[in-house]
This record gives C-alpha cells, sequence and structure tokens, in this order.
C-alpha cells in the first residue's frame, strides 16, 4: 500500500493506493478539514496510471468542496 499528495489537484489531496495480481485500487482524499475528511473518489483499474476522466472527476469535486467550505466560512 502507497500514500502519496496529488498537489496536482489541489493543497491538502491524497491518495492511497494498493494492487492485487490484477488490479489497482485509489482512494483520492482530503484529510481533516473542520472535523470532515473528504473522500473525492474511490475506483479500481488494471494500469498503474490514473485516467483523464477519473482525473475530471477528482478535479470536479474537490472544486465543490471548495466552494462549499467558502460558503461555510461567510
Amino acid at each position: 500500500m502507497h500514500c502519496r499528495p496529488l498537489p496536482w489537484i489541489g493543497t491538502g489531496v491524497w491518495e492511497i493506493r494498493d494492487q492485487d495480481q490484477d488490479t489497482w485500487f485509489r482512494v483520492v482524499y482530503l484529510p481533516r478539514k473542520n472535523d470532515v475528511v473528504y473522500v473525492l473518489h474511490v475506483f479500481r483499474k488494471n494500469t498503474p496510471q490514473m485516467a483523464q476522466s477519473e482525473r475530471r472527476t477528482i478535479l470536479e469535486r474537490f472544486k465543490n468542496i471548495k466552494r462549499h467550505q467558502a460558503e461555510i466560512e461567510e
């Protein structure tokens, strides 16, 4: 199992990845912020590279969380 930051998504975003014989499993998350852990995306795949569709999903969800956090702080 590996854990690493994903700064290309945004500050504080992390990825946990693990694999079995055939498949990679990934969890992309934003650690505790205001006592909440935001899971941006969970998926499995057969290659070590992340598909563009997965990247778009993660980025869109990250933007939505940031927008929601800004509304709460107002």
